[in-house]
């Protein structure tokens, strides 16, 4: 794997930490229906895990830009091992959702460090590819954690929840290993040159990021895809359940989507030299609300199987597209608050939608889920597609200084290259 160590210990980090997200977050239905939740319930434990995020996103982007990065991808590691494993042990339908809003804060930490690291320490030049073997290693991660833990979920006794949740845990526990060398082998942050290293404060500032050219439909585009991810990841267990699918079959259904993400995503820079950002960014949306809005009408495993493939091709650009857009076009000492912004967003529609879907479901059915966030996907693509993206912010054209991997900065490459604003 290319690049220097500090990246190779972030891309590793994160694949462990994604593998324990995208596990826990369907044995926590599993733990649910186990709870006896009603459709609500499951809705509620789902949403819960944007709570804490939704306020400490901003505050978080903050705190990275003024103490550094690493420090955080630590803490967020640590934090999502114990709420992973306190899920286990969860005795209540309200008790296991205060579990899923501790792991999302670990999540939050460790993504808006990550991502900020990535960010401070990449030229923007080769920012495109580096972001994409992101979230290619975040795939590959969300393909192995369901697989991993269906296979020991799914046991021919019935469901063993508890060790699953364990080796969820051991996961991150093993991602905040990798994360304590981290702050040595990243090394000081570059500054920007004729610029003091100072964090973003204010409503008014946040404001004025929001009203960047194309911010806001970015932020909705990645909301909408993000949210979409999670209500797969919640609700395909209870239409499996409906159906009488074995945890193990669901678990790999949910790895299928997460695998043609990866694929899709190690096309992305070729996709990105060919087409321009906006459809780029509408097809990735449409397809998949496609394949969602057949989910309930597919009768068998094997069109279950393909529905999630095209999804997965679908959904797994749709966040290092909007990733790259909002760090290209804030200052180097602002961009973990940007990048807080952006995921402040994310968390609100994985708080609402969770919770608004589940309410529906106990009044029209499971079915009904999967129509909503089709419909949800289509209406935010047809917005996508009519945004300003090729317009290009100053902040990030800055001239003649050299990028900390010894690259100059340069032009986009393309069309829709990195100087895209949904990137």
């Amino acid at each position: 794997m290319r690049g220097p160590a500090w990246y190779r210990l972030v891309l590793a980090t994160n694949a462990l930490v994604h593998a324990t997200v995208y596990a826990v977050r369907p044995l926590a239905t599993y733990r649910a229906l186990d709870l006896h939740a009603s459709a609500a319930g499951v809705g509620l434990v789902a949403s819960t895990f944007a709570l804490f995020s939704l306020f400490m996103a901003v505050p978080a982007g903050r705190w990275v830009d003024r103490w550094g990065e690493p420090p955080f991808i630590f803490l967020g590691s640590a934090l999502t091992a114990i709420g992973a494993l306190a899920a286990g042990w969860a005795g209540s339908v309200s008790e296991l959702a205060a579990t899923q809003a501790l792991l999302g804060l670990g999540h939050l930490l460790t993504v808006v460090a990550s991502q900020a690291l990535i960010a401070n320490r990449t030229d923007e030049s080769i920012r495109d590819d580096r972001v994409g073997l992101y979230t290619v290693m975040a795939s590959l991660g969300q393909l192995a954690g369901p697989a991993l833990v269906g296979l020991v979920a799914g046991g021919a006794h019935g469901r063993a929840l508890q060790p699953a949740f364990v080796l969820t845990a051991a996961l991150t526990a093993a991602a905040a290993a990798l994360a304590w060398p981290l702050a040595r082998s990243a090394g000081p942050a570059p500054r920007a040159p004729g610029r003091a290293a100072r964090p973003l404060a204010g409503i008014a500032q946040v404001a004025r990021m929001l009203r960047r050219p194309g911010m806001l439909p970015a932020m909705l585009a990645s909301l909408t895809v993000l949210s979409s991810i999670d209500i797969l990841g919640a609700y395909l267990p209870v239409l499996g359940e409906l159906r009488g699918l074995p945890v193990t079959v669901v678990g790999f259904l949910l790895s299928l989507r997460a695998a043609l993400s990866m694929v899709s995503r190690l096309f992305m820079a070729a996709l990105l030299r060919r087409f321009e950002r906006g459809p780029l960014l509408f097809a990735c949306m449409a397809l998949p609300a496609l394949a969602v809005a057949a989910l309930p009408w597919i009768p068998g495993v094997l069109g279950l199987g393909v529905a999630m493939a095209l999804a997965g091709l679908g959904l797994g650009l749709g966040q290092p597209l909007t990733m790259t857009w909002v760090a290209n076009r804030a200052p180097r000492e602002e961009r973990g608050t940007a990048l807080g912004v952006r995921l402040s967003g994310n968390r609100l529609g994985q708080l609402i939608m969770p919770a608004m879907v589940g309410a529906v479901a106990g009044a029209l059915g499971v079915a009904a889920i999967f129509w909503i966030v089709a419909a949800t996907l289509l209406l935010t693509s047809a917005w996508v597609v009519r945004a300003p993206f090729g317009e290009r912010d100053a902040v990030t054209a800055a001239g003649g200084a050299r990028g900390p991997d010894g690259a100059a900065p340069g032009a986009a490459r393309g069309r829709g290259g990195a100087g895209g604003p949904c990137a």
